[in-house]
């Protein structure tokens, strides 16, 4: 037998194996250890973060649009619609910034990619020009920020070294690029939502130390600095949008489980609840059309719109599975390595679809005949 024969029944043999070792992945699921599902698995995550920058992105869009809606009256000229309009570009993109919106400008911090995250960028939308800002005295993500009177308070967030970070407090004047370190929370968490009414701050939801979900509800009272407790929420989630609308808070969608893990692992919800200062009670309001987390939201005339969110992932899971068998299936990650290259392709086939659909505007009203309604 000469080489080139001996070469092609290796190549016969190899061909062989490979199949065998095929047909047995196919015949068995996948279980946690295993190699392909820890490959399908990062390949999902990496997809999720495209899905949260586009989440992000969608926040970016709402805030600056509605910052400019609110100053030149532009939503009575086109109700109803997307006004489109290229902006400069960021100058250092990142995964999973958090913003808030001050004296008509908007406010990047943290991110995600590792390292260092402590920069702070300001985008002015009448001169769409970015300025590079003091940097934040720590380092974070997965903060929770709003604005109160021209300033912008940011609590708690998770470090490369701590998830999450910590119980810190901070409050920073855009006028004099400075940061003021406040009390700190009574309680660590990270991914929760900050929503201002009536002079406090409530800082609601998370995730702790354990990666677990949280229904923790805290005001921060920026008249005296101190800390209160106040009546948990119903339903622990962490990753939630929120607004409030006459005096009452609206905590919307969420991520039941698994803190900072993409939604293939984690269980996003539609559960729309309320909360009323004045009483110290809850109450469940009409819920999303969709489960999501992760989602951009912002209040406007006295309506919450949310946009985009982590739901992408999920939805792509169902039309992977949808062409093979006509009954649904639970949903859980015994994806195949095969299985996760066409998940990855419908993702990027049904992304821009999945995100136009899923953008509802919600018309909260402190009614109990009219709780809330999508449209």
């Amino acid at each position: 037998m000469d080489a080139h024969d001996a070469e092609a029944r290796r190549r016969r043999h190899r061909r062989r194996q490979h199949g065998a070792q095929q047909a047995e992945s196919r015949q068995r699921p996948l279980r946690r250890d295993d190699r392909h599902w820890q490959e399908a698995r990062r390949g999902v995550e990496r997809r999720s973060a495209v899905s949260m920058m586009r989440s992000f992105s969608a926040t970016v869009l709402a805030a600056g649009l509605v910052v400019a809606l609110a100053a030149f009256t532009a939503l009575a000229q086109s109700p109803g619609r997307w006004l489109m309009q290229k902006g400069a570009p960021v100058p250092a993109p990142e995964e999973e910034y958090w913003n808030a919106t001050a004296n008509g400008k908007l406010y990047l911090m943290g991110g995600n990619q590792g390292g260092k995250n402590d920069r702070v960028l300001e985008y002015d939308i009448a001169a769409d020009k970015w300025t590079t800002k003091k940097p934040a005295p720590w380092s974070a993500n997965h903060m929770a920020l709003v604005e109160y009177r021209g300033k912008i308070y940011v609590f708690g967030g998770a470090t490369v070294e701590s998830q999450p970070n910590a119980l810190k407090s901070w409050e920073y004047d855009p006028a004099a690029d400075s940061w003021k370190e406040l009390p700190p929370m009574p309680s660590k968490r990270t991914a929760s939502v900050a929503i201002e009414a009536g002079g406090r701050i409530y800082v609601i939801g998370g995730s702790d130390e354990t990666g677990l979900s949280v229904a923790t509800n805290e005001a921060f009272d920026v008249a005296t600095g101190k800390w209160e407790t106040h009546r948990p929420m119903p339903t622990a989630r962490n990753h939630p949008a929120g607004g409030s609308v006459n005096g009452k808070l609206y905590v919307i969608g969420g991520r039941l489980t698994a803190a900072n893990v993409a939604n293939m692992l984690s269980s996003a919800t539609d559960i729309v609840e309320e909360y009323d200062p004045a009483t110290d009670t809850w109450r469940s309001m009409t819920k999303m059309p969709y489960q999501t987390s992760g989602q951009g939201w912002i209040t406007f005339q006295n309506r919450i719109y949310r946009s985009g969110g982590e739901r992408v992932v999920s939805a792509a899971i169902d039309a992977d599975r949808a062409p093979r068998r006509g009954a649904d299936r639970a949903r859980q990650p015994h994806s195949r390595r095969r299985r996760a290259h066409r998940l990855q392709r419908q993702r990027r086939r049904g992304a821009a679809q999945q995100r136009q659909r899923d953008f509802r505007t919600a018309a909260v009203t402190p009614s109990p005949a009219k709780a809330g309604h999508y449209r």
